[in-house]
């Protein structure tokens, strides 16, 4: 089950693999026998920063994004969890020591559930009492 996970995790900011400034890492290991899985990188607070400033950026375009598309790119993303979802069950697993059963049919499915969700129409608001 090793090959399911990369040996090493960047931070994704702005579109892209970046290391973290100050360089730092930190390890994972696979709490139900103590495999190291993989080295990733420890955001410091410039990452985050960097990170926040991207996303504002982001919203500029995203907030002109017709609801119609937004829906569509939602509905893929949990498309994309659902046709990885083995996959992501067993890294899960490894990462995290759950049973394989919790993670492929409650922790996978509930992720790509919540993609959907958002887009569910709200109930109309009642009106308060005078």
């Amino acid at each position: 089950m090793e090959s399911l996970i990369d040996k090493k995790y960047s931070l994704y900011i702005n579109g892209e693999w970046v290391e973290p400034e100050a360089g730092k890492t930190f390890n994972t290991t696979c709490p139900a026998d103590g495999r190291a899985l993989a080295t990733c990188a420890d955001a410091g607070p410039e990452d985050v920063d960097r990170a926040y400033k991207s996303a504002q950026k982001a919203f500029e375009t995203w907030k002109t994004v017709a609801p119609q598309k937004r829906a569509e790119l939602l509905l893929k993303i949990a498309d994309l969890i659902d046709e990885n979802a083995e996959h992501l069950a067993q890294v899960e697993t490894l990462d995290n020591g759950k049973p394989i059963r919790e993670t492929r049919n409650v922790d996978i499915p509930l992720a790509s559930d919540h993609f959907r969700y958002l887009l569910r129409p709200c109930a109309p608001r009642k009106a308060l009492p005078p």
